[in-house]
């Protein structure tokens, strides 16, 4: 799914996509000044895939950040093959957060963006870990 966006070719459509289940359970977590209205300041997705309590797979998707939306890799390599525990969540939301290109704008500047981001990452950890 990664690089189906450089596959496509104008004029191509896509018709229909079948994602096998794993049994991973995510989240997306959002901020924005109107909440329904805007589109995110800061958004983090993230999809976990759990044997007991060891992430076997993990995907955080961050967006608002850089365009266009990035991955953030070094912080699903914290968490692969490890326990989950409140300290690799924190740590995990830390590496997403300072890896994300975050630019300051009207609004926020960049420092706010990357601690309202690193809260949106640990939520959505939290969150799909939960579910």
């Amino acid at each position: 799914m990664e690089d189906l966006h450089r596959e496509m070719k104008v004029g191509d459509v896509l018709a229909d996509i079948a994602i096998p289940a794993t049994g991973a359970k995510g989240s997306h977590q959002k901020f924005a000044v109107r909440e329904r209205l805007d589109y995110a300041t800061v958004a983090a997705a993230v999809v976990v895939n759990l044997d007991k309590k060891i992430c076997r797979d993990v995907v955080i998707g961050l967006g608002g950040v850089t365009l266009p939306t990035m991955r953030a890799k070094a912080a699903e390599d914290i968490m692969k093959g490890r326990t989950v525990t409140e300290e690799l969540i924190r740590k995990a939301a830390e590496v997403a957060a300072d890896g994300g290109h975050t630019g300051g704008d009207v609004m926020f500047s960049a420092e706010y963006k990357k601690k309202v981001l690193r809260v949106m990452v640990e939520r959505a950890i939290k969150e799909a870990l939960s579910a």
